[in-house]
């Protein structure tokens, strides 16, 4: 089982990550993301895949071996 949420990339809050990796869309901006979200997760003991594409971010919280 598995909980996914998308976040358009316009709505995501760039001051959360590092100021070297708030230019949305590139390399340093979707691993700041990326990072950033899985942080957030595994300080709650919880595993998320994350993924950053040219329009959202896609969080899957996973709670089996896979998500669906």
């Amino acid at each position: 089982m598995a909980t996914e949420f998308k976040i358009p990339l316009h709505r995501f809050d760039t001051n959360l990550l590092p100021a070297d990796a708030r230019q949305v869309g590139t390399e340093a901006f979707k691993t700041a993301v990326m990072i950033h979200f899985a942080a957030e997760y595994a300080a709650q003991s919880q595993t998320a895949i994350v993924t950053v594409d040219d329009e959202e971010i896609t969080v899957c919280l996973l709670y089996t071996s896979r998500c669906v």
